[in-house]
């Protein structure tokens, strides 16, 4: 529905751009057509943006937000499921191998019977690289790198970059080789840097002289200050 009013409205403003464009050709004392037409080509215009705006915001923010949002997620149908759990818990390969190649045929959208599929299916098999082909086209990290690597190293296919950029990105980084670590450059050790020189003329405070020997020689005792107790005077009685 939504597909539809974009295509009329988006049809509508082109055609109004159109008309308006001729008609200032021809009566170019027509003002009030041409005013009325640039009013209607306004809201029309108005009108198909709102349709686009989801598909250009999808566009524009996918580079940001698919690594959130993208994923593979659909309405479960068990289907042929619990057969293919019957048969791998039972340890039937090749009918296990059967019945994930037909769920495979009959519900496409759905990972599960691929992923059990491509871990049961003998290495460098066709099958193995059927699978991986359309386990690599889901977004689940883990089994996209194992689907790539089956793709690769068994199959000598390049799969080519993933619709899903953190996918992608951890595609690319497993590609290159760990920089080993750059060890420490030793410097030449050098001298203590010698200490700098005093300069004599510059004095911070006042020198002090400190006393001489001499200036600490203990003062001779002055007769006129000898404080020996006198023998005291007689008095009357005593005579």
């Amino acid at each position: 529905m939504v597909v539809l009013l974009r295509i009329v409205f988006t049809g509508g403003f082109i055609l109004l751009l159109a008309r308006m464009h001729q008609e200032s050709k021809t009566s170019l004392d027509a003002d009030l057509a041409a005013a009325a037409n640039l009013a209607l080509a306004i809201i029309v215009g108005i009108v198909a943006a709102c349709t686009w705006a989801p598909v250009l915001g999808a566009r524009l923010a996918s580079p940001v937000t698919d690594v959130l949002t993208d994923g593979t997620v659909t309405r479960y149908r068990p289907g042929l499921m619990r057969w293919i759990h019957w048969a791998e818990v039972r340890g039937k390969r090749r009918l296990t191998l059967f019945l994930c190649f037909l769920e495979g045929i009959i519900s496409p959208d759905l990972p599960g019977h691929f992923i059990v599929g491509m871990n049961h299916a003998k290495p460098g098999s066709w099958l193995e690289k059927v699978f991986a082909r359309e386990v690599y086209g889901f977004s689940n990290l883990r089994q996209c790198l194992r689907a790539y690597d089956i793709l690769r190293l068994r199959h000598d296919t390049d799969p080519g970059p993933h619709r899903s950029a953190e996918v992608d990105l951890a595609l690319f980084s497993q590609g290159h080789e760990v920089r080993p670590e750059t060890p420490p450059l030793e410097l030449p050790t050098q001298p203590p840097p010698p200490k700098p020189l005093k300069n004599q003329r510059i004095k911070l405070f006042p020198t002090i002289k400190t006393p001489s020997q001499s200036d600490t020689k203990e003062p001779k005792p002055d007769p006129a200050s000898n404080t020996e107790a006198s023998p005291p005077l007689p008095t009357r009685r005593d005579a």
